[in-house]
This record gives C-alpha cells, sequence and structure tokens, in this order.
C-alpha cells in the first residue's frame, strides 16, 4: 500500500505534516459582493484583517466547495505519483457538499486509487490531530482496516460547540435551518451550538449571557472528557476572540489542570457561517482511549 492523505483548507496543519510529499491539500473558497475572492486564511495579520471585513461587510461572502477541476488535478498527480490507497479528512457533509463531490470524483478513479473518507463529524481545526494520526499510521506501515476504524473512531468521539457572537451570520448563510423553529426567541439570547453526529450543526441550549454561556459550555466538555479513561485535550477557536479564549482556557486548566487545552484562529470559511467574535471548542479524546475502551463506546456520566 502506498497511501496519501487529502484535506480540505478548513485548517491549518503545522509543518510537520506540511511538508510530508503524501498529504495533498486543497483551498475553498471565499467570495465577497465587490467581486473579491480568497483562500481560506491562517496568518494572524491576515485573520484580523479578514475578521474585520467580515464585521463590516453589510453582505456575508459566499463560500465554496472544492472545484472539480481541482480535485481531476489532484487525483491525476496522486495517481502519477504511485499512491494507490486515498484517506480524506475534510468538512464534514452536514456542513458542505465538499464531501459528496470529492467521492464523486474519487468513484471516476477507483481502478487506480481507493478512497476511503474518514472524518464525518470533526469541523475545523479538530480534524488536525486526525490528519497527525492517520500520518503516523502510514508510517507505522498500519494496514488500511485497522487505519480506518481506528481514525473513525476518535472522529466520532470527538464533540465540538460553539458560543455565537450573533445569529446573524448562521441566519444568512442558511446553517441555521435545523433550528429554524426557535429563531424567533432566539435573537435575545446567546445560543450554544453542537455538533452532530452527522457533522451538521444543532442547538444545544439558549443562555441569556455570554458568561452562562462558556459555564455551560466548559461544564459540558469536562463532562464529556470524563467519559474517557485515557488522555483528553481541549482546543479553543476563535473568531478574532483572543481574549474570551483566554478566559474559557483559565477556566478549562482550573477544572481539568491534566489536560492540555490549544487556542487557535477560527478558519475563515467556517467564520463566515458562525461570525466575528464567536468561539468554537472541541474536546478530543486520544486514541489510546479506543484501546482502553476496545473499540466500545465509553460509559455515559
Amino acid at each position: 500500500m502506498k497511501a496519501a492523505i487529502l484535506t480540505d483548507g478548513t485548517f491549518a496543519l503545522p509543518d510537520t505534516l506540511t511538508n510530508r510529499n503524501d498529504i495533498f491539500e486543497f483551498k475553498l473558497l471565499i467570495s465577497f459582493a465587490d467581486g473579491e475572492t480568497l483562500e481560506g486564511q491562517y496568518d494572524t495579520d491576515e485573520m484580523e484583517k479578514f475578521y474585520h471585513r467580515l464585521e463590516q461587510s453589510k453582505e456575508l461572502p459566499k463560500t465554496s466547495q472544492v472545484r472539480p477541476a481541482e480535485l481531476y488535478q489532484l487525483f491525476d498527480r496522486m495517481v502519477a505519483e504511485g499512491f494507490d490507497t486515498l484517506f480524506v479528512l475534510a468538512i464534514p457533509s452536514g456542513l458542505s457538499g465538499t464531501a459528496q463531490t470529492i467521492q464523486g470524483v474519487a468513484r471516476e478513479y477507483e481502478d487506480r486509487i481507493q478512497t476511503h473518507l474518514l472524518s464525518h463529524r470533526s469541523i475545523a481545526s479538530t480534524i488536525v490531530p486526525l490528519v497527525a494520526l492517520t500520518a503516523q499510521y502510514i508510517d507505522e506501515g498500519r494496514d488500511i482496516h485497522s487505519i480506518i476504524e481506528r481514525v473513525r473512531w476518535v472522529d466520532q468521539h470527538q464533540a465540538a460547540w460553539a458560543s455565537v457572537a450573533s445569529l446573524d451570520s448562521l441566519v444568512k448563510s442558511g446553517r441555521a435551518s435545523r433550528f429554524s423553529g426557535f429563531l424567533g426567541n432566539l435573537f435575545h439570547v446567546i445560543p450554544i451550538i453542537k455538533s452532530a453526529l452527522d457533522g451538521g450543526l444543532e442547538l444545544s441550549e439558549k443562555t441569556r449571557t455570554q458568561k452562562q454561556a462558556y459555564n455551560k459550555i466548559v461544564a459540558a466538555m469536562v463532562e464529556d472528557a470524563k467519559r474517557y479513561p485515557g488522555s483528553v485535550a481541549f482546543q479553543i477557536m476563535h473568531a478574532d476572540n483572543r481574549a474570551d479564549a483566554d478566559k474559557v482556557k483559565a477556566m478549562l486548566n482550573e477544572v481539568m489542570p491534566e489536560a492540555p487545552v490549544e487556542i487557535v484562529w477560527l478558519s475563515s470559511v467556517i467564520g463566515v457561517h458562525i461570525g466575528p467574535g464567536s468561539l468554537a471548542f472541541g474536546c478530543l479524546p486520544g486514541v489510546d482511549n479506543y484501546d482502553l475502551l476496545n473499540g466500545q463506546e465509553p460509559d455515559s456520566k
């Protein structure tokens, strides 16, 4: 087996992964009303400029899924370089049609490269640990079944929440359809959004203040983390709101000092939909839990 990994532009990979010759990345695009089109942004200065512009924009920019022509080029390149197996880690189908587009192109190459979609729930930079784990398993020479089973287990057990600064972006982008019945009552409260098992978004709770929202999210993250007997890490993604991200990190450190907490920028592609000032959070169980639980479900607490 000669395996490659295909990812999208909704998160920033560390140099240790971007420098590999078996990881291929495509970019999702953001189009503003004035005609300017941007690829996903990661640099701090560029991210600050992007969120400032987003806040000032009267019309929400549009995000587009991967262009088929770009996928054909990537598949041709992978086949030419001798790859016969492809693991895909990308934005879930509950948020974008990207996964379906990849699967459609992959079917045209199935006689030359076998494609396996590994991520169904993980969002934005919570996918990075999955990419790293898949790359590690490729280096170790693990068989396809072992890679698929373990990486998918971790993906399905990651949990994500978001505290949305304003519902305006969610409504305009159409991402609020799952809880449209609540919209009439939501504009005067702080909604807590949670990732669904299919990678979509669902309303978890409503609070009156931002402080209450953060308290509830931290409580939910800690409760979820304590279900696992092994390692767990937390991630905080901010849409130009580092101050609140630091506050939540301090809250998590106080309750679970043994669990690492990483703060990163929320990618511009995702930030368009939940808006400037918002925070997203991930509870990320390590793959060691798969072995400790024998691949089974953790107990609910």
